[in-house]
């Protein structure tokens, strides 16, 4: 369910007495209900017809709650279109906002209902100050969409903005839920604000509540800006009862969203899914993470969650600026989590570009990583390109690939782990790890500055210093060590700087595509997320001066022809 809390792993321990205490929930207890509006039922229904029709003044609807009470109760005989016509709509200040008691009589994947601002409005705000701005409960085959796509060019910003106004009478304030029953549904193209971003909010909620008999399965979130929100920017959630998950969302998609502006730094988890099944993450950008929560259980800022899932895929997203800048447990960019008695299991990630995780926070227990997992089983890591830099001293230290406890059969290939950062007195190395038998692992770039309390790979408190130690234990037998040229702002590979990357990869079945959407090469695919068509280097074997590193980088930068080759005796 929603406020599914639970505390991080310590130093590899989780500590599941207080994350079993914690699994209520946040409409447990009876401290939030639901104010619903009865559902009239009637032996002979007046639906309406196909065609299109306006919310607000002088409109065929005169208010938003008027239209979704005629959907609830009458249906619709054909394909509907409602437009909001008005400028600002205020939701009522309830636990629900504007809420369409579902199902609808009469949707079909063809007879579908969607809500979208007129062909005069300019931009459409719905704004309310209750539990959520929107709620629809068992609704199926409808699209809210921000942009009106029949009258002109899409804009650069969507039309439509949701506003979640801050009201501590509610436990939360959210802007947009879909619960239970609620079926290929479509949000695309708003905007959303929880100006509550210091609780329990979510932007866009699909989830099960407290009672709920089933799961919202096979929607769409798509091209979504969410500026502000509290709990999670995005959240598809299902429900546990004595520690085992049911109602499970299943199919469900989350698409090209911007989550977290370039300007605010206002949401603490990005986009979180948790006791799902085949949940797909794809193609997004989520930055500026900062630990604004005041619930002690918020305990590691990410930019990507998978919690107790089935089956997650996470590709091809953008994840950066994330930061733990208060007193938790660090960030993490993308974090597959799960618990003693139910962990994750058979979830993929691959083509994302990780960069920018920092941990401000003051916990000695702390740390940072680009992909993080724990208590999970079955676990691909495939042409990922993590990237992590700066300075700190936590003794959790950090990681490019973090697997902290209870994992088994984990496997990364092709992917550049490069940990740039300095954590002195404690370390920062390209992957970190408590057993060497949880995972296989080849044809990657693994990259870690070179200071005395660090090494290339940690397992427990075995160091591996170098490629060929960490080779003799059966680990990246054909992996390279290269600080890479990365682009000036993101992690696409400058293809005129020889490298070590090109073709070194080996061929994965089913992805054949890179972050970019360009075609892998089959055979000898090149390391990272991005294919970049780059100039071969062979193995040499050369002492490296690391003190020269970074300002070989930065003459590559700037245009200079510096082939520079990292790593201690490659």
């Amino acid at each position: 369910m929603k406020t599914s809390m639970y505390i991080a792993v310590l130093t590899f321990m989780l500590l599941y007495s207080q994350y079993t205490s914690a699994q209520q929930g946040r409409l447990a207890g009876g401290s939030y209900h639901l104010q619903i509006p009865h559902k009239i039922q009637k032996t002979t229904l007046n639906p309406l017809s196909a065609g299109t029709y306006t919310i607000g003044t002088g409109g065929d609807f005169p208010t938003i709650d008027s239209a979704f009470s005629r959907l609830s109760v009458d249906g619709i005989s054909g394909p509907v279109f409602l437009e909001l016509v008005d400028t600002l709509y205020t939701a009522p200040t309830d636990s629900s906002g504007f809420v369409l008691n579902g199902p609808i009589p009469g949707t079909s994947a063809e007879n579908r209902v969607t809500i979208r601002p007129g062909a005069q409005a300019n931009e459409v705000t719905i704004q309310g100050s209750g539990g959520a701005v929107l709620t629809f409960l068992n609704t199926s085959y409808l699209t809210l969409d921000g942009v009106n796509l029949p009258y002109g060019i899409r804009p650069s910003l969507p039309r439509l903005t949701v506003r979640a106004l801050h009201n501590e009478q509610f436990v939360f304030n959210d802007g947009i839920d879909f619960l239970n029953n609620s079926q290929h549904d479509t949000v695309e193209n708003v905007t959303i604000v929880c100006e509550d971003y210091t609780r329990a909010c979510a932007g866009i909620g699909f989830w099960v509540t407290d009672g709920g008999t089933s799961a919202p399965d096979s929607n769409v979130i798509y091209h979504n800006l969410i500026r502000k929100a509290g709990y999670a920017g995005i959240l598809v959630s299902g429900q546990t009862l004595s520690g085992t998950a049911i109602d499970r969302p299943f199919g469900n998609t989350v698409r090209e969203n911007y989550v977290g502006s370039e300007v605010d730094s206002l949401i603490t988890w990005g986009i979180q899914v948790e006791y799902t099944e085949n949940t797909v993450v794809e193609g997004n950008i989520v930055q500026h993470m900062r630990h604004n929560f005041t619930a002690s259980y918020m305990v590691i800022t990410h930019g990507i969650n998978s919690f107790w899932s089935t089956g997650s895929i996470i590709r091809n997203n953008v994840v950066s600026n994330i930061e733990d800048s208060g007193s938790q447990d660090g960030a993490a960019g993308i974090l597959l989590s799960g618990g003693s008695i139910k962990g994750g299991y058979n979830n993929s990630v691959y083509n994302n570009m990780v960069f920018d995780i920092r941990n401000g926070s003051s916990l000695s227990t702390s740390r940072a990583a680009g992909i993080e997992m724990w208590y999970q089983d079955v676990v691909s890591i495939y042409y990922n390109s993590v990237y992590l830099s700066g300075t700190g001293s936590h003794p959790g230290g950090s990681a490019a690939l973090f697997i902290v406890n209870q994992c088994t059969n984990v496997v990364a290939s092709n992917n550049i782990l490069v940990n740039d950062g300095d954590e002195s007195p404690y370390a920062a190395p390209a992957i970190m790890d408590n057993t060497l038998l949880n995972l296989t692992s080849d044809h990657n770039d693994l990259y870690c500055r070179q200071y005395t309390d660090n090494s290339l790979a940690i397992v427990g408190s075995i160091r591996y210093n170098t490629l060929a130690d960490w080779q003799a234990k059966g680990k990246d037998t054909h992996s390279v060590v290269e600080l890479p040229t990365f682009s000036p702002w993101d992690l696409h590979i400058q293809a005129s700087i020889p490298t070590r990357l090109e073709s070194r990869g080996q061929s994965i079945a089913g992805i054949d595509i890179d972050f970019d959407g360009e075609p892998r090469d089959a055979t000898s695919p090149d390391i990272g997320a991005d294919e970049f068509d780059g100039i071969f280097v062979d193995f040499i074997r050369v002492p490296v001066d690391y003190t020269t590193i970074q300002a070989g980088i930065d003459a590559a930068n700037n245009g200079d022809t510096v082939m520079v080759l990292n790593g201690t005796y490659q």
